[in-house]
């Protein structure tokens, strides 16, 4: 008995969707079809791995690279500016302060 695996992506409603399945397979026997184990889909690659219970890293990168999928450059989102510790040590410590005026210490 062997584990076996696809992945393959499909439009569905417009809408790009991952499929993986694990299959068991038996070498031993002749003319006996894998048997379907688990199946996973979603928009996400990896929460499709997951709903198919594939954890395995090696598995999940072979898979993927199957794939030849293209990262969507509109997706990649600038990461948000900080503001900087002082300034907010600053506004905290003055809220904090109000607050004490505000109760009558």
């Amino acid at each position: 008995m062997e584990n076996k695996y696809s992945a393959y992506k499909k439009e569905v409603n417009n809408q790009q969707l991952f499929f993986v399945k694990k299959f068991t397979a038996f070498p031993e026997l002749e003319n006996v079809e894998p048997v379907l184990e688990t199946l996973g889909m979603h928009r996400d690659f990896y929460r499709a791995c997951e709903m198919a219970h594939i954890f395995d890293e090696k598995i999940i990168n072979d898979l993927y690279n199957q794939l030849h999928v293209i990262p969507d450059i509109e997706n990649v989102t600038e990461p948000a500016k900080s503001k900087s510790f002082i300034s907010s040590v600053i506004k905290n410590t003055h809220h904090v302060l109000a607050r004490f005026k505000i109760a009558g210490l």
